[in-house]
């Protein structure tokens, strides 16, 4: 309780002056449009990458699988495809699909794939290794109808029955011409 104030009265506190609102100036208004222009050109030229052509690819398959005859993942495969583009010109870059589509396609690798089960998921109508159209794997009833036991993929080993398979690792071969 400050001194010569009697109790149970109210304190008082001294005015103090509060800023009033800043108005933005057009100078600072300016500065963020922009900085967003420049936020997006930045984010433009930090997407500078080219995409090699299959041939490249393919050259790039060759050349990496003549050390090792067997690659134990698509990352690895990734990793030497990657080097071997680099090497040609810094800003190829590839995905995984692609290369693992070009590698089975153009080049003939060999692949052999572990995969687990999902209990539910959308039906398939592509291979989710190669993107070929599935065939359906039919079985006759004794009724004289039809079951469909599950899809096998038309150009890879892929296959899956009544519960999904979905792949998680792969191992490319290169086969013996």
């Amino acid at each position: 309780m400050p001194k010569g104030q009697a109790q149970g009265q109210p304190t008082q506190v001294p005015d103090k002056k509060l800023p009033a609102k800043a108005t933005p100036k057009k100078d600072q208004t300016l500065d963020k449009v922009s900085s967003r222009s420049h936020k997006k050109k930045v984010k433009k030229e930090a997407k500078k990458y080219k995409v090699p052509t299959d041939d490249d690819v393919v050259e790039a398959i060759q050349k990496a699988m003549t050390g090792s005859h067997i690659v134990r993942s698509q990352t690895e495969l990734r990793a030497l495809v990657q080097t071997e583009l680099k090497a040609k010109d810094p800003a190829f870059s590839i995905t995984n699909e692609r290369l693992r589509r070009i590698a089975l396609e153009k080049v003939g690798l060999q692949i052999e794939m572990q995969s687990r089960e999902l209990e539910n998921g959308p039906a398939l109508a592509r291979c989710p290794v190669c993107k070929s159209p599935l065939k359906a794997t039919k079985n006759d009833t004794i009724y004289g109808g039809t079951v469909t036991l599950g899809f096998k993929c038309t150009k890879c080993p892929y296959w899956t029955g009544i519960k999904r398979r979905v792949p998680t690792r792969y191992t490319f071969y290169l086969r013996k011409k």
